[in-house]
């Protein structure tokens, strides 16, 4: 018997059909989407005149695995989906996409924090170090964790803003108390308390693992670094492969690579973007000082 659920993530509402019992049960409960996806929220009903942005029929047991996609309903055929359930983690943010970038708004695989009003993205390849670093300032003062794994930005009138973040935090480790195990995706993992929507981005960072210890600031980099941060989810590149490693459809077109040209060009004149290269502690160091506003 097909089920209809019903998903909002941020502000993009989903149509989810499946007669995969497996599948459904993971959408609701699993902790690894509430990780990488931002903020959302499940139900079976939905109220009054209810119209998607996005319709998702998710089809498992198929001869083989693909997607395609008609204006704002996709299809997801698996052929074992149970093989590898995670990847409808990835499916519902890469189907998110073309509707988010349509209100404005713009997904960055980064981690975010807060500091006396102040928004902060740190951003890097995973096992940069980007939840390490932000970690250590949990127990600072007026520190509030938005996000470690994803961020959403957008404008408010003339600033730069983020505007969620994603809910769980997944480490290697027992960090402290807060954290409990999480044996299906063997991580350790915490809830974020929910914080201020809307802040102010005061400085974008970047961090690579590097043999030269070095910091710059508004580099020539800086627009093609953002856009590239940006771009990668819709045109399919970002985390997305299907089972068989076939790459998931460009979802990309000119209005929209136009708008984001038009949203960095708005970024780097609002907003400070460092590149920090160095080993982990250098890395750290740097962006502890940056977060308390000292210039580099």
């Amino acid at each position: 018997m097909e089920k209809i659920l019903y998903i909002t993530i941020f502000k993009i509402e989903l149509e989810i059909h499946t007669s995969d019992e497996f599948v459904v049960k993971y959408l609701i409960n699993n902790n690894f989407s509430n990780h990488i996806l931002p903020r959302y929220a499940c139900n079976y009903d939905c109220e009054g005149d209810y119209k998607p942005d996005v319709v998702l029929y998710i089809i498992n047991g198929s001869e083989d695995s693909y997607i395609s996609y008609n204006k704002s309903t996709f299809y997801a055929y698996y052929k074992d989906i149970h093989s590898d359930i995670r990847h409808l983690s990835y499916l519902l943010l890469y189907v998110i996409q073309r509707s988010l970038q349509k209100k404005n708004y713009y997904y960055m695989h980064s981690a975010s924090l807060c500091i006396k009003d102040k928004g902060f993205i740190l951003a890097g390849e995973s096992s940069s170090g980007n939840t390490s670093i932000l970690l250590k300032c949990k127990s600072l003062v007026d520190v509030s964790i938005i996000g470690d794994d994803a961020s959403i930005v957008g404008k408010d009138g003339n600033k730069i803003v983020i505007a969620s973040g994603n809910k769980a935090i997944f480490y290697n480790e027992k960090y402290d108390d807060s954290f409990l195990y999480d044996g299906e995706n063997k991580k350790y993992y915490t809830y974020i308390k929910s914080c201020s929507s809307n802040v102010e981005v005061s400085k974008l960072i970047f961090i690579f693992p590097y043999c030269e210890n070095k910091c710059i600031v508004n580099s020539t980099q800086s627009r093609r670094r953002i856009y590239e941060q940006l771009s990668l989810d819709i045109a399919g590149i970002g985390y997305y492969y299907l089972p068989d490693y076939k790459v998931y459809p460009n979802l990309d077109d000119i209005v929209t690579a136009q708008n984001r040209f038009e949203f960095v060009d708005d970024f780097i004149k609002n907003v400070d973007v460092y590149e920090v290269y160095g080993n982990y502690k250098y890395r750290e160091n740097i962006c502890l000082k940056l977060f308390m506003n000292h210039n580099i």
